[in-house]
Parts: C-alpha cells; structure tokens; sequence
C-alpha cells in the first residue's frame, strides 16, 4: 500500500497544446454528460453550461448569454411548484460557498429534477459553485405509481385476510357465517348497514325471501334500507356507489330513497342459478372519502361468497395464490416451498424413499442491481423463474425464498444421481445469456443440495445443509454445486464456533497484530508496512484471517474488530513517528466497514489520537470488496483520499471487473494478487497479465506493489520488468512489532 516515487518531469515543449486538447476534450465531455451543467463564480455570473441544461431549463438563449445568473433565476421561477423554497436554498448556498447540497424539483408541468451542488475549487479555495440538474420524471413516476400499486395491494390483501380468516372459522356456519361476512364488510367499508336481499324479476325485495343483516351505528334493521339498496342496484344491473346520493350528480336521475334517508351506498347484483340478490352497504351519513374501484372489487368479492350462503371458487384461489406465491416470478414463496418439504417428509418416511432439497443463488446478482438498477434486477428474477419452472417437474416445486435465492424441491429420487442430474440442468438453464433492456447479461448459479432423511429430517434442518452446502460452493469459485458432507457439516460447526468466539475476543484480548514490509526494490528500503490481524486461541494458536473474517462478516462483530485494528495500527505508527521511523502504515478494510456510515469519522478519530499525519495512512480495500458494494467503495475512497490518506486497491486481477472499476475508483496503488506472482517466471500467462498491470499501474500514475514474493527468480523477474515496490516471504515476513523494529532488510 504506497505511492509511486516518481520523479518529476520537466514541462513538455508541446504542453500547451496538451491543455488545449484537454480543454476540449472537457467541453466535449460536459455536452456528452445526460445531465443538466451550470457554472456560476462567486459574483453571480455564469460561467459555464451546456445544451442539456438548456434543454432542461428551457432558459431563452439571451438570457444565459447575458451571463446573468438572477435573471436565469427569475426567468426558472415561475416553472416550480414551490419557488420559493428554489430561491431560498440558492440563497442559503451562495451565502455559505463551502456547502454541499442536494435536493429534489417539483415543476408544475409534472417534471421532477434532482438538483445537486458543490463548490468549486481552485488552488485550494472556492471560485464558484457547480450545479447539477438530472431528470428524474420518468423514475419518480414509475416510484409513485409503484408506490400506489403497492397500496392498493396491501388494502386488497388485509381486506381478503380478514375475510379469509373469518371463512376458515370452524366454529361458525350457515346462516350466522352469512351476517358475520357481512359485518366484516361493513366495518371494511366503514359503513353503518349491510343487506343481502333476494328480490324478484322487477327488483322488489321478495316477501318471506332468505335474508342476512349487520347493523353497525344503526340502531335498529329497517326493511327501507333493504328496499333502497335493492332497487338501486338491482336497477343499474351492475355495482353502484355513491358516496353522497344528495350531490352525486351522476344520480341526478334517481335520488335517494327518502325514508331510508341514505346517502352512502355500495352494491351489486348476484345471481345463484335462478334467484337473484342484492349484496348492498349503505349508511345515512356521507362518505368522508369516495369509493373506490378497490372497494368496488371488495364488495364483488363478498358477493362471490355467497352462494348458499358462502360460495367460494376463484376467489378463495386468489387468496391462496396470495398466500403461498411469490409476486415478482410466480413460484412458491417460502412459506409455501417448507409446506411442500414437510410434506414431502411425511410421504419419505411412510414410503422409506429420499428426496433433495437445492438452494440456489444467483452469483454476483448485486453487480447487475447496482449497475443496471433494480427494475432490470427484477426483470432477471422474473425470467430466472420462468426457467427454473420449465425445468423442474409437475410434482416437484420450485421457490424463490429471498432475493436472488431460489429453492428446488425434488420430491422423490431413486440415487443422488438424479438430483445432481437436475441441479446441472438447473445451472444450464439459469446460466444462458438474459437479454434486458435490450443488453445481454451473462450469470452464473451456484448450488448447495442436501439429501433426505441422510442430511436432515425436517424442512428447517434441510434448509441449513442445503445453505452450508451453498456456501461451500461458493468458496469454491462459484458456479459449482455441491453436495452437504460431513466435511460441510464440520465446516459449518467451526463457522459458528467461530462467530461464538468472535463475540468474546475483543474482551479477552485475543486479537494481534503484525507487520509486512513493503520494500523499494531498487535499494530494498521500506516504503510502507502492512497491519496483518492474526486471532491468537488458547487452545489452537494463531487464527488467520482467511478461515475468521468471513465468520465475522456474517455477524455485527465485523466492525468494531475493525475499529480495533484500525486504532491499533495508528498507535503504533505514532510510536515508530516518534521514535524517528517514518514509512507508511497500510490498514485493510473489510466490505462490512465500507457500508458503516460512521467509517469515516472513526478512522479521522483514531489517527488524530494516535498524532499521525494522513499521508502515512493507507486505507486497502479487495476488489472483490469494491465490487460488492461499488457505490460505498466509491464514496470511501472519494472522502480518504480528500483528508490527504493513501487508498490502494488489493487482489487485482482476480475479479472480471478490474478494469472498469479502477477507471472508476481513483486509487493511489495496485496490489497485484500473489496468484499472478506464484506462476513466474515460468508461466508465461501470469507474465503476461502481471505486464499489463504494470504498464497499467502507469497508465493511471498509480503505484504498483507485487504480493507474495517468496523466491529469488520471481523477484529477479519482476526488478527486469519495472516493478518498483514488492512484499512477500522472500523480502519480509509479517512479524510481531519487535521483531520488526530488530528487523533489517536484506540487502
């Protein structure tokens, strides 16, 4: 983790015209960007924009020409929903120039501008203030009307819950069932009267005919409730509503029945082979809101029940649908995925047969969430759904039981053949190209399958060998599956035994560090030393962190062990500061940390006590870390190398996404994987990559550091080619700190 040394070059003769081109190269860029720039210096003038802010904004040219930012302003005022609150934040930023900011824009046309703002800098100092205007309108509708949907659904849902509730009640039937749906129908609809009236051919409430009643605040049944509500609705043929008979001037045709005095009605007409009834709510007192077409559904619904006082056919599907379904793909949902193995269980153990259950994992789908966004992540689930149904058989079932994890329930199998026969056309079918939005994405699945009853005897204990038995594959690079053994089951119990230890080792002192030289190689200095966490065990000694931080990444622990190594590390590099010896000190962070809001200000914290100046810190992140949680990896790195610390990237090369997300995270030093080191110099494909990062490492003026050193010919290899900087056995062990301070480089 270190910073080339280069030296510095003298101005290129052709200089100037470098700038030139790079000016425009960055014109070209701001009129490339899809979102809206404007530049304004500290006296109010515009400075700089491009054709999408004026796309956006639809200023009149002489306006922006005038380089006038308050007449720019006036001009955009009367565009917004709250102009008011526009001026008021300008305002409050000019006043305060070293202010970040960000906010949303309501236009009165329907449009909605994200709008962010950051000071200018020059030299050190504010010279003006960047905005920036991204149209947003489509998303925030797409957001808001989601957000409708999801509403409606949620009242659709409770409503047919409690319904459902009430129809799976043993202890009620018949005649009474009838008046307890109906009273639930009119607390629902918040209405003070509920009928279900048999009427003849003309709409008359028929004499001695079979009728229900509820009565909320009504004190008393009227019968002109009933005769009200019949010839409304009956009339109309359809479901009517009216939240107030006296002003809906739809019904101007056909007032209110004046002794029943209604004035809020919701009906429909139901038809039980030849008869013929009136499922209607009514009250004497206006609707505070009107009905909508959900309520409408509602009350059908209801109707749909009754038949001989409860019929029960498409809806009770849909409720059951509700239930054991997953919306976004239409497979089982996990409640309904463990109510399939138990019974499966049941019918093994009757018949002596074995069964699989797999559990499957969308590899790196988080990749395609961040890059593409979640309504193309989505699409992805949806389409992985369709595939696993087309494989799987009638009998078996198939579950998404979390985000990107899916379940595959082979309900009965001669030999475990079978089941890994499925699990490869499994991964076959999930692993064809997907095509969304028009782009082609390629991803792999990875698959864990526990046997019964070898592996476990219920749904839940199925479930954590089909886990451990993923996560297994998954150590194993992916895209494989993997079968629970008892090397698993060991593997298991030794993670948990480990996340139980976890919790007590900061307490009890348990953890230590060491530190690995970084040397120069053309004079074998220091040039920075790597803090190297090791777990010292009473009963099993010294614990690396490859077998521990995954354990402690999967709990709440992953932190404040974090937090101690950082503070530890910091300490001693103040002591080495003060006693003369001065290299950098180089921190690994853990992905865990990358998404701990408070990162930050605990690092600044613990080299200001420790009386470390920044530079000597570096902060190394993995790829693999970086790839995981790009946006978190890209604001750490942003806001480290801003209070002046070092950020180097570890593990390079060994993710497929090296390349795009070092243009995108602006790191200071390469750390090339010691899997590329181990092969020279007799593999020529690891001399050829470790090449390419080199010329890399100088394309991008970052430092390039070789791991894993451990013998003479790599090393005499790596000097030849231009490496600079390297650590590894051969050079340095990591030691305990006075073993380093007693160690002297072998020169």
């Amino acid at each position: 983790m270190t910073v080339s040394t280069e030296p510095s070059r003298k101005p290129h003769p052709r200089q100037n015209g470098v700038r030139s081109t790079d000016h425009s190269l960055l014109i070209a860029t701001l009129e490339a960007t899809a979102d809206g720039i404007l530049v304004v210096d500290l006296g109010g003038k515009i400075v700089r924009f491009n054709g999408r802010f004026t796309e956006m904004w639809r200023i009149p040219r002489p306006i922006l020409d005038s380089r006038d930012d308050d007449r720019a302003i006036a001009f955009v005022l009367s565009q917004l929903r709250d102009p008011d609150a526009f001026v008021s934040k300008v305002r409050e930023l000019y006043a305060h120039p070293e202010t970040d900011s960000f906010d949303v824009l309501d236009f009165l046309d329907g449009r909605v501008f994200e709008r962010y703002s950051i000071p200018q800098r020059a030299g050190g100092r504010v010279v003006g203030r960047v905005w920036s205007f991204r149209d947003v309108t489509e998303r925030v509708r797409e957001e808001r009307e989601r957000a409708a949907a999801e509403s409606r659904a949620r009242g659709r849902l409770e409503r047919l819950e409690s319904l459902w509730r009430l129809l799976t009640k043993t202890d009620v039937r018949g005649e009474a069932l009838a008046e307890t749906i109906l009273e639930e129908g009119r607390r629902a609809l918040d209405l003070d009267y509920a009928t279900l009236s048999q009427v003849d051919a003309d709409g008359r409430v028929t004499s001695g005919a079979s009728r229900a009643r509820a009565a909320g605040r009504v004190s008393h049944a009227s019968g002109h409730f009933d005769t009200a509500i019949s010839a409304l609705v009956h009339g109309a043929g359809r479901t009517v509503h009216r939240s107030d008979a006296l002003t809906d001037s739809l019904m101007a045709d056909d007032p209110p029945d004046e002794p029943s005095g209604l004035r809020a009605v919701i009906g429909t007409p139901l038809r039980i082979g030849e008869r013929r009834f009136v499922l209607g709510f009514g009250s004497r007192r206006k609707r505070a809101d009107p009905f909508t077409h959900e309520d409408c559904e509602y009350v059908e619904l209801l109707a749909a029940y009754f038949g001989r006082y409860l019929h029960m056919t498409e809806q009770e599907d849909q409720i059951t649908y509700l239930a054991y379904h997953d919306s976004l793909t239409g497979l089982s949902n996990r409640r309904r995925f463990l109510e399939r193995v138990d019974e499966a269980s049941a019918r093994s153990r009757r018949m002596q047969r074995k069964f699989a259950l797999m559990y499957i994992d969308l590899d790196r789908f988080k990749e395609i969430n961040d890059t593409l966004g979640h309504t193309a992540g989505d699409a992805l689930l949806a389409e992985a759904g369709v595939r696993l149904s087309s494989v799987v058989r009638a009998e078996d079932c198939a579950a998404r039981v979390g985000g990107d994890e899916f379940a595959v329930l082979l309900s009965e199998m001669g030999s475990p053949d079978e089941a890994e026969e499925l699990a490869r056309r499994l991964s076959a079918a999930l692993s064809a190209p997907y095509v969304v939005e028009n782009r082609e994405i390629q991803i792999s699945s990875s698959i864990g399958i526990a046997v019964f009853p070898d592996d476990g005897d219920s749904s839940g204990s199925l479930l954590d060998c089909a886990d451990a038995a993923l996560y297994r594959a998954k150590e194993q690079g992916r895209r494989r599956l993997c079968f629970y053994s008892q090397e698993i089951a060991a593997r298991l119990r030794r993670r948990r035994q480990l996340q139980s230890g976890l919790h007590q080792a900061l307490e009890r002192g348990e953890f230590s560090l060491v530190y690995q030289p970084v040397l120069r190689l053309a004079d074998r200095s220091i040039e920075a030393t790597e803090a190297l966490l090791r777990w010292n065990l009473p009963e099993r000694g010294v614990v690396f962190p490859t077998e521990f931080i995954p354990a402690a990444e999967e709990t709440s622990l992953m932190v404040p062990i974090g937090e101690w190594v950082i503070r530890s590390a910091a300490r001693q590099m103040g002591d080495w500061l003060r006693a003369g010896r001065r290299w950098r000190m180089a921190i690994n962070i853990s992905v865990v940390q990358l998404q701990d809001p408070n990162f930050i200000t605990g690092l600044k914290a613990a080299i200001d006590e420790a009386g470390v100046p920044a530079p000597l810190i570096e902060i190394e992140l993995t790829e693999s870390a970086a790839l995981r949680d790009p946006d978190a990896a890209q604001a750490i790195v942003a806001q480290c190398r801003e209070l002046g610390m070092r950020v180097a990237l570890d593990d390079f090369g060994t993710h497929y996404a090296s390349l795009s997300h070092l243009k995108k995270l602006p790191v200071d030093i390469i750390k090339i994987d010691k899997s590329f080191v181990r092969g020279l110099p007799q593999d020529p494909n690891d001399a050829a990559i470790v090449r390419s990062v080199l010329a890399l490492g100088n394309n991008f003026s970052c430092a390039v550091v070789a791991e894993g050193v451990e013998n003479q010919a790599q090393l005499d290899w790596l000097t030849q080619n231009g490496c600079k900087l390297a650590q590894g056995f051969l050079l340095g062990m990591p030691m305990p700190v006075d073993a380093f301070e007693s160690w002297t480089p072998d020169r």
